[in-house]
């Protein structure tokens, strides 16, 4: 346990973690996989999941009371999980190129959903990181199971998702530019969004740097990044100390998924009739939004 917390925690190749309690390097690497194997197994079912209804409905209330928007539980991100390499022991319905996604990196696709508390509730790393935040969301398991609840919660995502009865983004910067209102949903929402998924992915990579660069075959990286999601929803359990900002809190651009120049896999659903849905969700929403606080119109501009 020492050697793989001291692996995901420090960011260390094999080699470090194993000259730090001098084993061999393949000891190391065998305590690492069976580490994260336990932890995913044992542990992830027990902290990893979505909310009951009730937790939902509380965290809804919280967000309504923060950012005058109704109905919101959840906020949707991507980030790319990079492999130092090409990754090794890449499954058989795959080929390398697929992983190679922005700035022609090799990475996995991590599409996670978080809430108020830090916590994560879903971590999606099916997709290869040439594939968009959007494709990874439509093809998820827990998409269907967030659209069947009753009553339903909202999504807040960024303008690489889809429109959809659940998943809410923002105007375009078009849209917004000579509509006040309009620029204020998309400040209550950016906001919203930012403590939902931005701000974990920041203390998620800051406790847990093996996720910045990963040095592991393709089963194993996954294992581990599952792992490390696990660990971090002990620490936001447990009322742990946020690790310390070190000067790279903020997400740079090549970690973040962009949805820029990715392979988008075309469904069977009507997307247009989905969007349309979302339309009329959002505009709802705009509709019913009350007049900015005096902070709020400090940040748009307006003097009055």
């Amino acid at each position: 346990m020492i050697v793989s917390l001291n692996i995901l925690g420090g960011g260390h190749f094999l080699r470090t973690g194993a000259l730090l309690v001098n084993i061999s390097c393949s000891a190391a690497g065998n305590a690492l996989g069976n580490f994260c194997k336990a932890v995913n197994k044992v542990i992830k079912p027990q902290v990893l999941h979505l909310p009951d209804l009730e937790t939902m409905y509380r965290t809804s209330q919280k967000l309504l009371k923060k950012y005058h928007l109704p109905d919101f539980a959840f906020a949707i991100d991507g980030v790319h999980i990079f492999f130092d390499d090409k990754p090794r022991g890449i499954p058989q319905n795959r080929i390398a190129q697929a992983f190679s996604g922005r700035k022609l990196r090799y990475a996995v696709n991590a599409v996670a959903i978080g809430g108020t508390d830090r916590f994560i509730f879903d971590l999606n790393l099916v997709s290869p990181g040439s594939f968009s935040d959007s494709t990874t969301w439509r093809c998820s398991t827990v998409k269907t199971i967030l659209e069947g609840l009753h009553p339903k919660f909202l999504l807040a995502g960024d303008s690489g998702y889809s429109k959809s009865k659940i998943m809410v983004t923002p105007f375009s910067n078009e849209d917004a530019l000579g509509d006040p209102h309009k620029r204020l949903f998309n400040l209550r929402l950016s906001g919203l969004r930012a403590e939902g998924s931005e701000n974990i992915f920041g203390m998620w990579k800051r406790r847990w740097p093996i996720i910045k660069h990963v040095r592991l075959n393709h089963d194993n990286a996954i294992e581990a990044v599952f792992a490390t999601a696990v660990l971090h929803n002990l620490c936001v359990h447990w009322n742990q100390p946020e690790p310390p900002v070190d000067g790279e809190d903020e997400i740079p651009d090549e970690f973040l998924n962009f949805n820029q120049g990715q392979v988008h896999v075309v469904d069977d659903l009507d997307r247009a009739a989905v969007r349309a849905e979302g339309e009329i969700v959002r505009n709802r929403l705009l509709a019913n939004m009350p007049p900015p606080t005096s902070d709020e119109r400090k940040m748009l501009g307006q003097t009055s």
